[in-house]
């Protein structure tokens, strides 16, 4: 699930940059208007892998509901963006990062809590990634000014969560 995490992620940031269209052949450029998406389905890849790598089910069950709940919000968000609105599918997309990220933040503390050290890498990638989301939204929100890091945050958290999670996996 890690891997499946990891590509939709990777094409998450590079539909969201407009890489996307830079790398494919033309007759695949559309998938460069599908950000949302990418987002939406590397989510529930992530929450699936959460549940698995902390073992959420046996040391925190209610968490493991929690992340249940949070692929059901990201389904619903696909199901919005393909059938209703798709400013409706990516506002509930946004809605539910926000959501899914404190409950793994909050998750991961409890578990590293509870001695299981990889959670410490998982906790880290997962606080850099919401800090590096919340300066992207405050900068779309015109709070933050432009600068070279401001405009790169969403590729430069991605990259480090990625990192973070391999020394997890690895730990």
């Amino acid at each position: 699930y890690y891997d499946a995490y990891a590509f939709c992620l990777g094409c998450y940031t590079l539909s969201y940059k407009g890489f996307m269209i830079q790398i494919l052949p033309d007759s695949l450029s559309f998938l460069n208007q599908y950000t949302t998406l990418f987002a939406a389905v590397g989510a529930i890849f992530n929450l699936i892998f959460t549940n698995i790598f902390l073992q959420t089910k046996k040391n925190l069950r209610p968490f493991y509901y929690l992340n249940i709940l949070g692929m059901l919000f990201f389904s619903s968000a696909i199901i919005a963006y393909c059938t209703i609105d798709s400013q409706a599918g990516t506002e509930i997309v946004q809605a539910s990062i926000i959501f899914s990220v404190i409950v793994m933040i909050v998750c991961s503390s409890m578990i590293l809590r509870k001695g299981f050290k990889p959670a410490r890498f998982f906790l880290l990638a997962f606080t850099l990634a919401f800090l590096s989301y919340t300066i992207h939204v405050f900068h779309f929100q015109g709070i933050i000014q432009d600068s070279m890091l401001v405009n790169n945050t969403v590729v430069i958290g991605t990259v480090t969560e990625m990192l973070l999670l391999l020394l997890a996996i690895g730990d």
